[in-house]
């Protein structure tokens, strides 16, 4: 007769686990499962949180859009006239364009002077799509002047809604000019975008 060969008595870890594993059934596969599970359904909840709190995100979707709008401005030009109010003005005058896919609104030119020794001495911000004549800049007070200037929708609605590539023109006027200026820069803007800031003109 062939002998039997002997069997190794189970150790106590192996028995219990063997004598438990029937008693977890879909119940308790289900807890272990839920065990595991919630954590991961906790972070991933909270992935966008933790990353929107990055600094970067926000520059980076600024600096996007800012690309995306493509402003641009050109044919500027100056001229010196005889205010009957306030005497010798300076007129800076261009025009602002942009390539969005969509109409933008509300496009906003600055300029300042700059000395000899390269200090700002004055400074003026208008909307764009705003334009006066030869004969009221010589005529019109500086506060009617100013005043049409920055008309936020523009001249009958020039800076509302604006297509692309389509050139709408600006106009700055300074007074009380210091003698000493040698040039002058220009930034353009739309909305609440950051400011374009353009090389110095002389």
């Amino acid at each position: 007769m062939d002998s039997v060969p002997d069997e190794k008595p189970l150790s106590l870890k192996r028995a219990k686990a063997i004598s438990i594993a029937p008693r977890l059934g879909l119940r308790g596969a289900l807890s272990l499962s839920l065990k595991i599970l919630l954590p991961i359904l906790v972070l991933l909840a909270l992935f966008p949180f933790f990353l929107s709190s990055f600094p970067f995100k926000k520059s980076a979707t600024s600096t996007f859009e800012m690309a995306s709008l493509g402003l641009t401005a050109e044919k500027f030009s100056h001229h010196f006239l005889e205010n009957r109010n306030a005497g010798t003005i300076l007129v800076v005058t261009g025009t602002v364009t942009h390539s969005a896919s969509e109409p933008q609104s509300y496009f906003r030119v600055r300029a300042h002077l700059v000395d000899i020794e390269g200090k700002v001495v004055s400074e003026s911000q208008v909307f764009a799509g705003n334009y006066l004549g030869e004969k009221d800049l010589k005529t019109l007070s500086l506060e009617e002047i100013y005043s049409f200037l920055s008309l936020k929708e523009g001249s009958d609605g020039a800076n509302l809604k604006v297509p692309s590539q389509l050139p709408i023109p600006f106009m700055l006027v300074f007074h009380s000019l210091p003698k000493d200026i040698t040039e002058y820069s220009v930034e353009i803007s739309v909305g609440d975008s950051p400011w374009v800031k353009y090389p110095n003109f002389s």
